[in-house]
């Protein structure tokens, strides 16, 4: 027999910037059996270097024998793009070695990556933070009451989890209104994009659709006052490789730490996931929508508990980065989307009114999974299955809510003009499409471009749900071992002795029932309705502006903006410049995976593509 590894960061596949520091972390296990070993040492390599010793520490409660260690270790990523593998070897105390290997993309950064904060930035005051450790107040006062009633199920949970959701009633607590699901005061924020990534590990019951796509944010100082105490802890090894990411682009990192920006992963347009090499660490990121504290996981700060904050999920998100544009250099591209759907906290029994918040619901989680394990008891029971139905907010928005954002060129560099000719000129090519009720602007400014978008819930017109579909969460799933939940108190709910009638037995075996829902993808980029560059000082009214409340587009706004300075002559044509000192042009972006994206045309047609998330 041999030691175990499980490696948890970085994950197979993922994008790794290359020459920056990788944080490599997960599990190793010794051999049980009457003669137990332990994990002494583990050691570290990536692509063929030498080994890295990692630091390791015992995990005394996780109740197996021998215990485990969990192990972490920063180790220099070569310089080269593509396949890199890491490996991770652990020796026990008899000298046994066991190793564990994980594949990974090393991702050209180059100069493009760090975009300068000037190219996209947004103005907003946001509400004054409460006071003290207002992070734990908020969780705090959210316990739900039936987390007093001593049921054995109960009991358990609040053992185990403390305040944490679910006992804390809501797993994503808003600061400003802790019990409402509506983010009817949003808040705002700038700053750079670290570590963007799909989640694999979610709750399934509160994840319609599907697992988070997700990132960290290090804030422009003057948002900084969205950091609660808990964000001062890295969050896990992410928050390491987010960090350690920061510092090899030169991005400032606050003394507050990062902020979480999380939204469901169905509800992205699939061009802004990682893997298609179109957003980029050390991006500029935007974000107006649901200030939170994140009631799922505690943070140990020393001795005393505290929780994390985050945007949870964004109304309106943007995304900016500086991209090659030969022959002129490069541009600034900018990606906005919104979120379709908005997922509420509290669950259901009756299917049909789910999109109805006039419906009747169950509660939130602990209240509703008490009844649902309360129907399985008696001589004859109400229910033989637990059911777990999320309502959907009827709207993905309520209110009136404005968001504005300054785009800007990058920096032309030094310049000499030759005699006659004209410098340069700010141009932009966008197109936005949007549905009833929500305004979308591009106005011309001093040195850019500004986007405005203006949402009114009372003049909207939202899109139809999504055919609802059945998944099935089984115990296995839920259980340490594992990879579709992180919290616990699933686990401990399943497994504490409850099983008092043959029917709770049948429905434990079973699994539980949730929803599931596949959102239909839309083109981020689509350019069929585009306005090509021109002058910010004539750029076209209503032009590259689309309207579509069509079934197949359920998204409030998405698009592009991208500003350049073009170099012209008198006449218009290209200028004679001679260049000193301008910053090199990025590396041009690889060409995209192929993808069958159907152009628009007017009317725009029947239905976009799609991608299904699990």
């Amino acid at each position: 027999m041999y030691p175990t590894v499980s490696i948890e960061n970085p994950l197979p596949q993922e994008l790794v910037p290359v020459s920056q520091p990788l944080v490599v972390a997960g599990v190793a296990y010794g051999v049980g059996g009457a003669e137990p070993s332990l994990i002494e040492s583990v050691t570290v390599s990536v692509g063929g270097g030498s080994p890295v010793a990692a630091s390791i520490k015992r995990i005394t409660s996780h109740g197996s024998s021998p215990p485990p260690v969990s192990f972490s270790a920063t180790v220099p990523f070569p310089n080269a793009a593509g396949l890199v593998a890491v490996e991770v070897a652990a020796k026990d105390d008899m000298g046994v070695t066991g190793s564990a290997s994980v594949t990974v993309i090393g991702h050209e950064v180059g100069a493009a990556a760090s975009t300068p904060k000037e190219s996209l930035e947004v103005f907003a005051t946001n509400p004054a933070p409460p006071a003290g450790d207002w992070a734990t107040q908020i969780v705090k006062a959210g316990r739900s009451s039936v987390a007093d009633i001593p049921t054995i199920a109960n009991l358990a949970i609040t053992w185990k989890q403390g305040d944490q959701f679910p006992v804390c009633s809501r797993e994503w607590t808003q600061v400003t209104t802790p019990g409402e699901d509506y983010d009817e005061d949003t808040v705002a924020l700038s700053g750079w994009l670290l570590q963007p990534e799909q989640s694999g590990n979610d709750v399934p019951f509160t994840h319609p659709f599907g697992n988070d796509w997700e990132c960290m944010v290090a804030l422009d100082a003057e948002y900084t006052g969205l950091l609660a105490e808990g964000n001062a802890v890295p969050d896990g090894s992410d928050g390491t490789q987010a960090i350690a990411s920061a510092k090899g682009l030169n991005i400032p990192v606050p003394d507050g730490g990062l902020l979480a920006i999380e939204t469901d992963g169905g509800c992205v347009p699939s061009k802004l996931f990682p893997d298609e090499n179109i957003i980029r660490v050390g991006d500029r990121i935007v974000a107006l929508g649901r200030w939170i504290v994140d009631a799922g996981h505690a943070v140990d700060l020393g001795g005393t508990t505290s929780y994390r904050a985050e945007v949870h999920p964004p109304l309106l998100m943007a995304i900016a980065g500086t991209r090659a544009d030969p022959p002129n250099g490069s541009l600034t591209r900018v990606l906005l989307t919104s979120r379709p759907y908005l997922v509420k906290q509290v669950f259901t029994t009756d299917t049909e009114t789910i999109y109805d918040d006039h419906g009747s619901d169950d509660g939130t989680f602990l209240w509703h999974i008490n009844n649902e394990i309360e129907k399985l008891g008696g001589i004859i029971p109400s229910s033989t299955t637990i059911e777990a139905h999320p309502k959907i907010a009827a709207m993905p928005f309520k209110g009136v809510h404005l968001l504005r954002v300054r785009a800007r060129p990058p920096a032309a560099g030094g310049t000499k003009v030759a005699p006659g000719a004209i410098a340069e000129q700010i141009q932009v090519s966008f197109q936005f499409t949007h549905r009833t009720g929500v305004g979308v602007q591009v106005l011309a400014a001093d040195d850019g471009a500004d986007v405005v978008v203006a949402l009114n819930s009372a003049g909207y017109v939202p899109p139809q749900l999504p055919t609802r579909q059945t998944r099935n969460v089984t115990k296995d799933e839920l259980g340490d071992d594992g990879n579709i939940i992180t919290l616990e108190q699933f686990t401990s709910l399943l497994q504490v002795d409850l099983i008092d009638t043959v029917n709770e037995e049948q429905a434990l075996a079973h699994g539980i029932d949730t929803d599931q829902y596949d959102v239909p993808d839309v083109d981020i980029l689509d350019r069929s309705h585009a306005v090509p560059f021109v002058s910010i000082d004539n750029i076209p009214g209503g032009q590259g502006i689309v309207l579509d409340d069509r079934p197949g587009q359920p998204y409030p706004v998405y698009g592009f903006l991208e500003i350049r300075r073009q170099r012209l002559g008198i006449t218009g044509g290209p200028g004679v410049v001679e260049t000193t000192g301008v910053t090199p042009a990025p590396t041009p972006e690889p060409p995209p995976r192929p993808r069958v994206v159907p152009t628009q045309s007017t009317p725009p047609p029947a239905e976009t593509s799609r991608r299904t998330r699990q």
